[in-house]
């Protein structure tokens, strides 16, 4: 489905994923209980661009499990928050009825340390960019629009405030320049 997903941020019931959710539809008619996905959680095209697939991937997820997917494969992770969504993606696959919530609020302290809430707060503002402002990205495409003069701001206002938090904590503070 990738020639028909143009949008990674958005579950697939986004009006830019249309073709690609008739087409993994009709092919969970053809194979019940015997498909494999190979999915795109991360963008290519600036690889250092903040890449919203957080939530979208957790959607996706819950749909595929719903669905009998047997496996799934993913190219790549996304860079932003690259551990944090292996963490949740990992827990769901043990129990796709996994709080997410509470395990993003489980890892931030464990990995962040007292940069946690911090970051948390970054994360959370990030996500809702791109929920509020409809914001779409593609895998393969450029993204324009996620970062705003505003959301740079924010972000970098959070970060130091991140950085100072763990200014002393060697692990931490790499951990928050990542």
């Amino acid at each position: 489905y990738p020639g028909r997903v143009y949008c990674q941020s958005h579950f697939f019931t986004c009006e830019k994923n249309t073709g690609g959710y008739e087409d993994i539809q009709g092919w969970f008619k053809l194979a019940p209980k015997n498909m494999y996905i190979f999915d795109y959680p991360c963008g290519y095209k600036i690889w250092y661009e903040p890449f919203g697939s957080f939530y979208a991937m957790k959607e996706k997820m819950e749909y595929y499990l719903d669905n009998g997917v047997r496996g799934l494969y993913y190219c790549g992770v996304p860079r932003n928050f690259r551990d944090l969504f292996i963490f949740v993606q990992s827990a769901m696959h043990w129990d796709r009825r996994a709080d997410v919530e509470a395990l993003i609020d489980e890892f931030m302290p464990v990995y962040y340390g007292k940069a946690a809430p911090f970051i948390r707060e970054y994360f959370d503002t990030m996500h809702r960019e791109v929920v509020e402002r409809d914001v779409h990205q593609m895998c393969e495409g450029r993204c324009p629009g996620i970062i705003t003069a505003e959301l740079a701001g924010k972000a970098l206002a959070l970060f130091a405030k991140a950085e100072e938090a763990v200014a002393k904590n060697r692990a931490a503070l790499h951990r928050v320049r990542a």
